[in-house]
């Protein structure tokens, strides 16, 4: 690993939420969420064939996502109806960092999202990326130094590095692959496991439009 000086977000106790698309509201999970939240959990598709059917298990999970937004900030994707009003959660996406052995958060902040299987193929996902992007890199920043990959790097980059977003996408996933592409991410390191074997990726310039 490799520690770098490099800028995250710094939003304090105000983010602003939730992002409205034509299709979509993207806000903060809620514990009244819980029960459209084990339907989420439950779809295999959306876990990639390994739902959680305890309720006691999905309560945990949602309230690892629940506000205040520590290290990671995973928000709910709710349909969006034709007068504006709140319909379905249909997934959930955002940044999170991976933690060490000993539980510490390290490297980059990575994206990453998941869909109901009966929503897959409406572009949802690349709707969610695009404003989620615009959402991530609007924030104000802070200047931080932390450890991260020196893969992840560019040759001039020592003790400075530019900020960016990792994902990791097993190379059985082209619909996730395809998101990744269309929202500027690149692979960086492709990993040949003998079962499954995945693709990492990277995102180093997003171009905010406004």
């Amino acid at each position: 690993m490799a520690t770098v000086s490099t800028t995250r977000p710094n939003a304090g106790s105000y983010l602003p939420l939730p992002i409205t698309t034509d299709r979509l509201i993207i806000r903060a999970l809620h514990i009244s969420d819980l029960d459209a939240y084990c339907t989420l959990l439950r779809d295999p598709g959306a876990m990639e064939g390994e739902p959680i059917m305890d309720p006691a298990e999905s309560q945990r999970e949602l309230q690892r996502a629940l506000p205040p937004f520590t290290t990671d900030l995973y928000l709910g994707i709710f349909l969006r109806n034709p007068n504006g009003s709140e319909g379905e959660l249909i997934g959930d996406g955002g940044m999170f960092r991976r933690p060490d052995d000993n539980g510490v958060p390290r490297n980059w902040f990575e994206f990453g999202f998941r869909f109901k299987q009966e929503h897959w193929s409406r572009g949802y996902a690349t709707e969610f990326g695009h404003a989620f992007m615009r959402f991530w890199w609007s924030l104000p920043r802070q200047q931080v130094s932390f450890e991260v990959a020196p893969s992840t790097l560019d040759r001039s980059e020592t003790s400075q590095a530019r900020e960016r977003v990792v994902a990791s996408v097993h190379k059985s996933n082209p619909r996730s692959e395809s998101v990744l592409n269309k929202l500027g991410f690149e692979v960086f390191l492709s990993e040949p496991y003998d079962v499954d074997p995945m693709n990492h990726w990277l995102l180093k310039d997003y171009i905010v439009l406004s």
